[in-house]
């Protein structure tokens, strides 16, 4: 659908604008807020982190600053995936659901907290699906389908965006779709998708 929407005189209704500008608001509201350490267990999106990091944070051990930049480099995610969404929308994709909120309980009661991106309406069913911004070289090597899409991720996932998938997927009693990715040098789209078999 998406490069149906492209290919042709695209544009976006003026509901769909709206409901974008909302959305921009909400995310780029999140600049001003910092975030906390020392939590009890890590959320959804840290679970690829190395053990050893998460350790560190988990008792609070003062880290390396982060950069003047990294809270831009933050929003260029979050507004990636308000354009995606605002496209797909205007292409006419169902989303039934957006930046729902999930846990996924523990064997000692506790619960791993996560935000996934968007639920789609697929066929007689629905699927979750997560939006990544992704340099050129990730979009080209890993995620597209000529660089491996799946498979390749598999070989290399030094995020646990598998992970963070399949915890969303469990989470949320949904069948996890795969990955919505824009090249943020090139504006190209792809799809990473789950195959069947996993």
């Amino acid at each position: 659908k998406i490069d149906t929407y492209l290919a042709g005189d695209p544009k976006i209704p003026d509901d769909i604008v709206f409901r974008a500008s909302q959305m921009f608001n909400s995310k780029l509201g999140k600049f001003n807020f910092k975030r906390k350490g020392g939590a009890k267990l890590p959320s959804m999106s840290q679970v690829g982190k190395p053990f050893c990091q998460l350790h560190a944070e988990k008792l609070g051990w003062p880290k390396a600053p982060e950069s003047n930049s990294f809270r831009i480099k933050m929003l260029y995610g979050d507004m990636t995936e308000v354009i995606a969404v605002a496209i797909l929308l205007a292409a006419g994709v169902e989303i039934v659901d957006l930046n729902k909120r999930v846990g996924y309980k523990t064997p000692d009661g506790d619960y791993i907290n996560g935000e996934l991106d968007l639920i789609i309406k697929d066929g007689n069913g629905y699927s979750l699906w997560d939006i990544k911004s992704a340099s050129p070289w990730s979009f080209t090597n890993k995620f597209s389908e000529d660089g491996g899409g799946f498979e390749s991720l598999k070989k290399d996932d030094a995020f646990g965006y598998i992970g963070q998938g399949y915890m969303y997927g469990i989470a949320d009693k949904s069948d996890f779709g795969g990955w919505i990715v824009i090249n943020k040098s090139t504006g190209e789209w792809c799809t990473t998708e789950v195959p069947a078999e996993h």
